[in-house]
């Protein structure tokens, strides 16, 4: 008889020993003392036990994919929310594939003999992790804001200093052809008197800074507090009711909401996905620069201006941000800004004079009087319009001025020099103010829902041999 058919023949007797020894284990399932079942769930739902053999280590329990048919492990890949039976109790695991260095000191601590491996037919050896899924939420509740003129609503959950949340919010209100999202109207704070926050994504995720109850409320479009903790105007809540359909589910983890949030995505809940996606992509702002308190937080500005230079970038296409750096100068009659921008995408469908296309993004100072000048780029208004915002409280409050028309031009850098107080003189009567208090920068793209994409860089502020840098 030749040799490859000798070869032939005992591999497939081997191949068959391989067989018979795992199908007599898979079918007998021993199950003792060194054992432990897990339930496993497979695509369409329906639960699959197998007994393991259990190992410890560290004081955490493992089990080794010793065998070529492992369909239990495959369905732990896809799916690692697992229920594990030990010592007579189940209770709700997560399934994690350990380490390389975890790896190791299992392979060394449970090491398999040669027999075992040869009956097994040498297949390649993984662990598993058991981790026991505690108590992840401390206390949920569920608000619901039917009426914009409500004023604050108690969520129904007290919290304590560094305790952390995730307000999950939904529902949507049209205002002047504009949709406004929970991120556009909701707010919280902790306590009566703590500081009013905004939702600045649909999902808000946070750290309680102080101890006390959680308060929610739907601040009507145009309205502005008078102070940090959302004092509405007396008789507010007097007002008649104004309907809408906006829900809260308010989540209080026991520890780390990053952590929690992550465990409850391995364990397929679906709605934690965005929760984690917005954390993962919260921009960061210039150093010494904030949002506008009284506007409210968004995710549109970012520091960095490209092609490696300082300076902040926006690019969003159904939000809004003003953000502000404090500043306390003289302003003379040859004070100057200068700036350099870069516009990528112009958001208006319209002339910006018109409310429903007030779609822009600009470069901004602010006076000591209480008002400021915005320059922009307008695909439709000509260079050096100037006009008041059309919005109700801006409108008193804030003048537009056009530097560049038309579209040639978008994705190239431009500098720009402007001497502040013509350009204050030729759009705004009354008094000019004496002091620059500092500068914005204004992204909207809230009523076209168009993109909106621009970059600041070198801005500074100039009086004669004095050169004050933001940029």
């Amino acid at each position: 008889m030749k040799p490859v058919k000798i070869f032939a023949i005992l591999a497939v007797v081997y191949v068959g020993i391989v067989i018979v020894f795992e199908s007599l284990l898979g079918y007998y399932q021993p199950a003792g003392e060194t054992t432990l079942v897990i339930t496993t769930t497979d695509e369409d739902g329906a639960e699959h036990d197998r007994v393991l053999s259990r190992l410890d280590s560290n004081g955490k329990v493992y089990v080794a994919v010793n065998h070529w048919p492992r369909a239990w492990y495959r369905r732990v890949l896809q799916n690692p929310a697992v229920k594990v039976t030990l010592d007579g109790e189940r209770g709700d695991y997560l399934a994690v594939p350990v380490t390389t260095e975890e790896h190791e000191r299992l392979n060394t601590e449970h090491a398999t003999g040669f027999v075992f491996r040869l009956l097994t037919g040498f297949p390649a050896r993984y662990f598993v992790r058991f981790d026991p899924v505690i108590e992840l939420v401390g206390a949920r509740a569920h608000v619901t804001l039917d009426n914009a003129m409500a004023g604050w609503l108690a969520a129904g959950i007290s919290v304590s200093a560094g305790d952390e949340l995730t307000l999950i919010a939904s529902g949507s209100i049209e205002v002047d052809g504009a949709v406004f999202e929970p991120r556009h109207a909701l707010w919280y704070r902790i306590g009566e008197d703590g500081p009013a926050t905004n939702f600045a994504a649909n999902t808000e995720t946070f750290a309680a800074l102080t101890d006390g109850d959680l308060y929610l409320t739907l601040r009507p479009s145009g309205l502005y507090w008078p102070d940090a903790r959302g004092t509405y105007p007396a008789g507010f809540s007097d007002a008649p009711r104004v309907p809408v359909n906006f829900s809260v589910e308010v989540m209080r983890f026991n520890g780390s909401a990053k952590a929690a949030l992550s465990t409850l995505a391995a364990q397929g809940d679906a709605w934690v996905v965005e929760a984690l996606e917005i954390i993962a992509a919260q921009k960061k702002l210039p150093d010494g620069f904030e949002y506008l308190s009284y506007l409210g937080r968004s995710n549109v500005w970012a520091a960095g201006a490209g092609d490696g230079r300082p300076g902040i970038s926006a690019d969003t296409d159904d939000d809004f941000g003003i953000v502000r750096i404090p500043l306390d100068l003289s302003l003379s009659q040859t004070t100057e800004i200068s700036f350099d921008w870069r516009y990528t995408a112009l958001p208006a469908l319209g002339p910006e004079t018109e409310a429903g296309f007030h779609d822009y993004l600009s470069i901004a100072v602010e006076f000591d009087n209480g008002q400021d000048l915005t320059w922009m780029w307008s695909e439709r208004l000509a260079a050096e319009t100037h006009f008041g915002c059309p919005l109700p409280w801006w409108d008193s409050r804030e003048t537009h001025f056009v530097l560049q028309s038309g579209k040639k031009g978008l994705g190239q850098w431009f500098t720009h020099k402007r001497n502040i107080v013509a350009d204050y003189q030729a759009s705004i009567a009354g008094e000019r103010p004496s002091r620059i208090v500092g500068i914005w920068f204004i992204a909207n793209s809230l009523f076209g829902a168009q993109r909106a994409a621009a970059s600041f860089a070198d801005v500074a502020v100039i009086d004669g041999d004095q050169r004050v840098e933001v940029f």
